[in-house]
């Protein structure tokens, strides 16, 4: 099988013999012994007959196959077939081994799902739960930029639309262990971006949506995240600050009454980024610190769990949120 492209992906299907005008070779895919070619980019269905084909179209003698899929996103999916896993994921640690884009896993998971091929969703999905992670502590590690176990390449300029696709691919695949955090990410769009869609960068130019349903959820999950955050704030409020040595205590309680007086401006729909950099914790001792800190990451992790809750998809099958223990060796104060 070999593959050839043609230089845009909205053009119809020519009637008659195919021609090699206009028609270009995949350099990796692209095999001298091949006996089918695979034309991308075309509008058409891909083996959509009822009976064996009668006639087809040949080009250097072997028969054509046209599809409607990109060209580069079918590369991504035969790479795949022919290397397996090992395309995505580093099985033996080979020092040339290139971390796969969110582009080329989105492109498996939507392929995989169309053509049936349920190893391809498994393995990319496995690749985008290193980010979209249902641990609260390797999330957190993650807000801190920890990105040694990443298993794709992270574009911070993407991560608002390759939240919102990663939704869809969820949806679409059953994966819905990625949901919890990709929606949490949603949640923190601004409300008309969220409804009209995000565009991706002048490299890609596509703008990618939520359908409707998921729209409402996630308008649902920022209300309970905004009152979440109420709960949080009150870990510097005077009746629940877990602050009690003499220094430390009159610091919290200033805190705290600053924390009610403004408490509007503070209301977020990110309460699990709360108190980062705070100069009231820089402000206490080692032991009121890490009391504070403490106090705070257990509120935060019962958030977490609760997240599928919050966003309405608490009855979907494998969603299951683990905050196993407070974190350790975390510079909150920082």
């Amino acid at each position: 099988m070999t593959l050839h492209q043609r230089p845009g992906d909205d053009g119809a299907a020519p009637a008659g013999p195919t021609s090699s005008a206009g028609i270009q070779k995949d350099n990796q895919l692209w095999l001298e012994d091949g006996s089918i070619i695979l034309v991308a980019g075309q509008t058409g269905e891909l083996f959509a007959v009822p009976q064996p084909i009668v006639s087809v179209d040949s080009l250097e003698g072997c028969p054509v196959v046209r599809v409607p899929d990109a060209a580069q996103e079918l590369s991504h999916l035969l790479r795949y077939i022919y290397d397996g896993r090992s395309f995505i994921i580093s099985t033996t640690g080979r020092p040339d081994f290139v971390k796969p884009t969110f582009a080329t896993l989105s492109a498996l998971m939507r392929l995989g799902h169309k053509y049936d091929i349920p190893e391809a969703i498994e393995d990319a999905s496995s690749c985008l739960q290193s980010y979209y992670t249902t641990n609260f502590d390797v999330y957190k590690r993650l807000r801190q930029r920890d990105l040694v176990d990443l298993l794709f390449e992270l574009r911070e300029e993407d991560l608002d639309a390759d939240a919102i696709e990663t939704v869809n691919l969820a949806m679409l695949t059953g994966k819905h262990s990625l949901l919890p955090a990709a929606m949490y990410r949603c949640c923190q769009i601004d409300s008309d971006e969220l409804i009209d869609g995000v565009q991706r960068p002048v490299r890609d130019a596509r703008t990618v949506h939520l359908n409707a349903d998921c729209i409402r959820l996630c308008r649902r999950g920022r209300e309970h995240l905004i009152k979440a955050c109420g709960r949080v704030l009150k870990v510097f409020g005077l009746l629940e600050s877990p602050v009690r040595c003499g220094r430390c205590a009159p610091v919290a309680k200033q805190e705290g009454a600053g924390s009610i007086h403004d408490i509007e401006l503070q209301l977020t729909t990110d309460p699990l980024e709360l108190m980062y950099g705070s100069d009231a914790l820089n402000a206490l001792c080692s032991r009121c610190q890490t009391s504070m800190a403490d106090h705070l990451a257990a509120q935060q992790r019962q958030i977490w769990c609760k997240l599928p809750v919050y966003l309405g998809i608490d009855d979907l099958e494998g969603v299951e949120m683990v905050a196993p223990s407070p974190l350790e060796g975390m510079d909150w104060a920082a």
